[in-house]
C-alpha cells in the first residue's frame, strides 16, 4: 500500500475491500470429514429433532 500511495496511486475503500492481511486460500473451515473408507455411514438427518442436548453436555 505505502508503496503504491508512494508511486501516486490513489487507493480507495472499494480497493481495500479485495485485500486480506493473510492468506486463506488454504484454510479449509469446516474440514473434511470421509467416513465411507471406515465403512461408517453418518445417522440419517431427523429434521423432527427437539433440540434438546444430552444430559451430559446440559452443564456445559
Amino acid at each position: 500500500m505505502r508503496q503504491l500511495l508512494e508511486e501516486g496511486r490513489e487507493i480507495g475503500p472499494e480497493d481495500l475491500a479485495h485485500i486480506s492481511p493473510y492468506l486463506t486460500g488454504h484454510i479449509n473451515r469446516f474440514g473434511e470429514y470421509s467416513t465411507h473408507e471406515l465403512g461408517v455411514q453418518p445417522d440419517v438427518y431427523d429434521p423432527k429433532l427437539d433440540g434438546t442436548l444430552p444430559r451430559c453436555m446440559s452443564r456445559i
